[in-house]
C-alpha cells in the first residue's frame, strides 16, 4: 500500500483556499471523500459548477513555466468532470497569489514528480499544464 502524504495542515490550506474562492464566486463547496482522484466541487444552488482539484505550492507562479499534475489525476479529473457534467478546474495559491485554469484535454505529457521523499512512485506520467493559461483571481 503506497503511503499517504497529505497531512491535515495540507487539508486545512486547500480548505481555506475553496472558501475563499466560496467567498469569491458566491459557490458552496463540497469535498469528496478521502482517496477520491478530486478534492471537491462548487455547486451554485445545489447544482455542480465545477469539480476542482486544489493545490497550495511555496514557490511564486512564475517559478516554472507550467504546473505538473499526474496525468492519472487529470484524465480521471476529467472523467469525474463528465460524470458531474461540470468542468474541471485547477486552484492554485502561489505565494503571488490564487490562480485557477479550467482543465483541458490535451497537455504535453512527460514523466516528472518529486525526488525528495525517497518514493519512487512519486515519479509517473505527468501533465504539463502551461502556467499561461491560469487566471489570477
Amino acid at each position: 500500500m503506497r503511503p499517504l502524504y497529505e497531512a491535515s495542515e495540507h487539508v486545512a490550506k486547500e480548505l481555506e483556499l475553496a472558501a475563499y474562492f466560496c467567498n469569491r464566486f458566491g459557490c458552496v463547496y463540497e469535498q469528496y471523500q478521502p482517496m477520491h482522484p478530486l478534492n471537491g466541487r462548487f455547486l451554485l444552488n445545489g447544482v455542480p459548477t465545477a469539480v476542482a482539484e486544489i493545490k497550495v505550492r511555496n514557490n511564486k507562479s512564475n517559478k516554472y513555466p507550467s504546473l505538473m499534475l499526474s496525468a492519472s489525476k487529470w484524465r480521471k479529473g476529467l472523467e469525474w468532470a463528465h460524470i458531474e457534467n461540470a468542468p474541471f478546474i485547477l486552484l492554485v495559491k502561489f505565494f503571488d497569489g490564487i490562480f485557477m485554469t479550467k482543465v483541458q484535454k490535451d497537455y504535453t505529457e512527460g514523466i516528472g514528480g518529486r525526488t525528495d521523499r525517497n518514493d519512487i512512485r512519486d515519479i509517473e506520467r505527468c501533465a504539463y499544464i502551461p502556467m499561461d493559461s491560469f487566471l489570477k483571481i
